[in-house]
């Protein structure tokens, strides 16, 4: 039977199409913050952050063969660039690198996302997203200016660049089993992923142009894309992940 034409894969390509004119137009955003820098006070950095990842509800209804889910370890790193617009708002964006997954436990079905799999498993699954976030961020100076207190808000577009699924049988022996890639092309792995983004930081300044950094953010899935099985249907990611970075003044 011929798909090609059907509604369904009618709407993923203008899905696709929408979120790369998305990544287009954040990727000019971005660029034209860095240039503009000497016309605008701008802001550099690097940031880290780690935390859990998971479906977006616990009453996500899975086949019986795929077995209940929890949350599994993840980090964010990556640039973070801000150009001021007024006194307490500024342009968010940057270029990161994200891990979105869950974890699956007591299933019975022999493969997930194309990796062979053992009965009563437990499989961690871990995508790696680069991923390019257009927010605005609202500050607030406080102790004389020494420290800031800020929050954003946005959305996020990114692409998977790879894909992991390490499993264990759940049975007495525990057996470890390694760790098996996805075959993302093969699978025909929805790789395109639109979210939306938002946090809260405190920024501590330690100078006239550097400031040290603690974040808590947010990230979910804008689309149900997170399939598990053909079988399974769609389901969205969410993130909650806490960290730190540094940033320059330019």
């Amino acid at each position: 039977m011929n798909f090609s034409c059907s509604p369904v894969h009618i709407i993923n390509n203008t899905l696709n199409t929408l979120i790369m004119r998305f990544i287009s137009i954040t990727l000019v955003c971005f660029f034209t913050l860095i240039i503009s820098s000497l016309a605008a006070q701008t802001t550099v950095g690097m940031r880290v952050l780690s935390g859990t990842s998971s479906l977006t509800s616990a009453q996500d209804v899975l086949p019986s063969n795929l077995g209940t889910h929890s949350r599994v370890a993840g980090s964010t790193f990556g640039l973070v660039v801000e150009r001021d617009l007024t006194y307490h708002v500024s342009l968010r964006s940057g270029v990161q690198q994200t891990q979105r997954g869950t974890t699956l436990q007591q299933g019975t079905i022999p493969k997930l996302l194309g990796a062979s799999l053992p009965l009563n498993y437990e499989a961690r699954i871990r995508m790696s997203y680069v991923e390019v976030p257009l927010a605005l961020k609202f500050s607030v100076p406080i102790a004389q200016q020494q420290v800031e207190l800020f929050g954003w808000g946005g959305a996020t577009a990114g692409y998977a660049l790879a894909g992991s699924v390490r499993s264990r049988s759940t049975t007495s022996m525990n057996f470890q089993l390694a760790t098996s890639k996805l075959d993302m092309v093969n699978y025909a792995f929805p790789r395109f992923h639109l979210g939306y983004t938002g946090g809260l930081g405190f920024g501590l300044n330690l100078g006239e142009t550097l400031q040290f950094r603690l974040e808590a953010e947010y990230n979910r899935s804008a689309k149900k894309k997170a399939m598990l099985t053909p079988e399974s249907g769609e389901h969205e990611y969410q993130i909650l992940h806490f960290g730190a970075g540094m940033v320059f003044r330019l």
